[in-house]
């Protein structure tokens, strides 16, 4: 007995909720409109009135995630229907896990899952075949799927689109379907690079993309998540990538943050158009690496400038911020403390703690005795002349396309009110007044950059006087862009029982040899510069010496 005839030897009609669905992986399958007809005839044919209709278009049947379909499952508990009719068992899953898992539900709620064209029952040959045709299902879905792959990673590897979403700056030619730049975004995301490397945050840069009217692919203003992730992709530099993604979980989540092993992706060197050369785009990735240290600093009571930077010499864990309070009248002592402080045995190490003013306003005192050396004022000059010729040129730029979509507008506006004169059509009012309000809009950014245009020079004095005032703001920590200088100039700074040793790069190569400050270390002069501060220890505290060496807490000979 079938489970329609069952319900109707209890004088019940049976209550039919109908699935469809149509998957786009493969065009000649049943239509939606096909397997709702060859349903509904069913139900005629059995006496089954329909209640509900529930429909998934372009949907795979690998996973769970149908809409329609989780909402037929929520429905079935309501007691709206007696069985859920499919067309063939393949509309209802493709995965026999999910076929179990969802077919009990079903169960657990008294609904009881039919198929048009198998005609199963509850006998234990139905029961086997069933299985069979589910392991078949999902067999094909599987094959179908690795086909479609092997054919996508031919394409790859011609470095052609395979479909998805079209990275920013990048267009795809209709013929080739080969990737190309696409001008007006190219210059945004060289834009976003440039500002990375000049040390603007990332709301800095965000602002400035939307007030030139630049708008990502979806037209709307930029957001920080826009720029991200366009940081860490190396399209941008020319390197065609495929297949990078990790696969999906067995729960169906995929994390686009975790990559595949290299064997398995596709890289080609120059398969792309470039946007960004190397040396930039490497630039900004020790940019944000750099910036990644500094999550903990968002919510410590204390500020520490040099967080993920200090390390020990002697044990190579990293120092973190540690406050405590000693004494009768609980004195605050703010430290670097190593990390491996409090492990017991072999693991434990004992370097002291380091005053944490002490370090900072040394490691402050030398970057500031080599970056605002008046050795450099020169190349100071020249770089603002170029950034002022920049800035004039990215006006002109922006202002240009101010003038276009001022342009644009305009014609726009003038064709409506030419159809509303010759029409009389009430109903583009509306449009016309969005477009003048665009067109007022366009019009205030114009006026604000004629307002703004032309930056000038200053002479050489009043740079000198800037520079020393710079100075005198980043020693005493007023300077807004402190932490952005100590974070571009200090790669590390290791503590060890006697000395510390300060590692800065970005140095400029003439200015490389001075060492004002005790012991030089040359070994990596190309790229870093290293100096070494003694510690002279008497009784229980170490304290500054004429070379400016660092003061630590705590007592010890020689430690």
């Amino acid at each position: 007995m079938t489970a329609i005839e069952r319900i109707k030897s209890r004088g019940r009609i049976p209550r039919a909720a109908l699935y469809a669905r149509f998957s786009s992986d493969n065009q000649r399958e049943e239509s939606i409109e096909a397997q709702l007809r060859a349903m509904h005839e069913y139900c005629a044919r059995n006496g089954a009135a329909i209640v509900e209709e529930f429909c998934d278009r372009a949907r795979s049947a690998t996973t769970d995630d149908r809409p329609e379909f989780l909402n037929m499952i929520a429905a079935s508990r309501e007691g709206k229907f007696d069985i859920v009719l499919v067309h063939k068992l393949d509309r209802f899953s493709r995965n026999r896990y999910d076929s179990a898992y969802y077919k009990r539900e079903l169960k657990k709620n008294g609904v009881t899952l039919i198929s048009v064209l198998e005609n199963l029952d509850d006998s234990p040959e139905s029961i086997i075949l069933e299985s069979v045709l589910e392991g078949m299902s999902e067999y094909y879905s599987k094959n179908l799927g690795r086909e479609v792959m092997k054919g996508m990673k031919e394409s790859a590897r011609q470095c052609r689109y395979t479909g998805g979403h079209v990275p920013y700056g990048f267009k795809v030619n209709k013929e080739t379907y080969r990737f190309e730049i696409e001008e007006r975004e190219a210059e945004a995301v060289r834009m976003i690079f440039q500002g990375v490397c000049d040390g603007l945050g990332y709301a800095e840069i965000i602002d400035r993309l939307n007030y030139l009217g630049y708008r990502n692919k979806a037209g709307r203003p930029f957001v920080k998540n826009s720029i991200t992730e366009m940081l860490r992709n190396e399209k941008y530099r020319g390197v065609y990538i495929f297949n990078r993604a990790a696969a999906r979980s067995a729960t169906g989540t995929r994390n686009n943050h975790l990559s595949k092993h290299e064997d398995e992706m596709i890289r080609i060197e120059g398969g792309m158009p470039r946007i960004v050369d190397d040396e930039t785009f490497f630039k900004v990735s020790r940019i944000i690496k750099n910036r990644s240290h500094r999550a903990a600093n968002l919510t410590a009571k204390e500020t520490y400038l040099l967080t993920g930077k200090v390390v020990c010499g002697h044990c190579g864990s990293a120092f973190t911020g540690n406050c405590s309070y000693s004494g009768s009248n609980k004195r605050k002592r703010v430290t670097y403390k190593c990390g491996a402080k409090s492990k017991r045995g072999e693991l434990r190490c004992d370097v002291k703690d380091v005053n944490r003013d002490y370090l900072e306003q040394f490691v402050v005192e030398q970057i500031s005795e080599i970056i605002f050396s008046e050795e450099r004022i020169p190349e100071i000059l020249e770089g603002y002349e170029e950034s002022i010729a920049s800035l004039n040129l990215q006006t002109d730029s922006a202002m240009n396309i101010l003038r276009e979509q001022q342009q644009s507008t305009q014609q726009k506006i003038d064709n409506i009110i030419s159809v509303i004169a010759q029409s009389g059509s009430p109903t583009l009012l509306t449009t016309l007044d969005r477009l003048e309000a665009e067109l007022a809009g366009i019009n205030e950014k114009i006026e604000a950059h004629e307002q703004s245009c032309g930056y000038k020079n200053i002479d050489r004095r009043q740079v000198i006087e800037a520079y020393r005032k710079a100075q005198q703001m980043f020693v005493e920590g007023t300077l807004p862009q402190r932490k952005q200088l100590i974070n571009l100039y200090v790669k590390r700074v290791v503590v060890y029982s006697e000395y510390v040793r300060i590692e800065l790069h970005n140095i400029p190569s003439n200015l490389k040899s001075r060492t004002d400050a005790g012991l030089t270390d040359n070994s990596e002069a190309c790229e870093i510069h290293t100096i070494l501060a003694k510690f002279r220890v008497k009784k229980r505290h170490a304290f500054a010496t004429k070379d400016k060496s660092v003061r630590f807490y705590g007592g010890g000979e020689g430690n």
